[in-house]
């Protein structure tokens, strides 16, 4: 296995073959194992994010990042348990879900409680979601 920055930078390549949800969880399970960990991780990367903002967290930036190489996928939406994937099928959309590995749903819960403000991202105002 490759280490945590390297697994992820790997992501920034085209993904050739498997399926992007095995690809999701790899990439998931290489953040860390403890949410300090995922927090370190995710810094090294420069992922940055707004709490309580499904699409807009750290995890869900690194996702866009290095889903985005897919053409297919639309939407990227990181809640406590689950990664919801939206990709485009035909005239519809697909939605994929992958479990949130332990250590990650601890480092969103922490992020959305106000842990970690150095991986706020500050460059837009708050939004309101209605």
């Amino acid at each position: 296995m490759l280490p945590k920055n390297e697994v992820a930078m790997e992501w920034c390549q085209p993904i050739e073959g498997g399926s992007l949800r095995s690809h999701v969880r790899l990439l998931l399970r290489s953040l860390g194992n403890s949410p300090p960990e995922v927090a370190t991780t995710l810094r090294g990367l420069r992922a940055l994010g707004r709490p309580r903002v499904v699409g807009d967290s750290p995890v869900a930036a690194l996702l866009c990042a290095v889903a985005g190489s897919d053409p297919e996928v639309r939407r990227v939406w990181v809640g406590h348990h689950l990664v919801v994937l939206g990709r485009r099928a035909g005239y519809g959309c697909l939605w994929a879900a992958v479990r949130v590995p332990p250590a990650v749903r601890a480092f969103v819960e922490a992020f959305d409680a106000g842990l970690y403000p150095d991986l706020v991202r500050q460059d837009l105002p708050d939004r309101v979601d209605h």
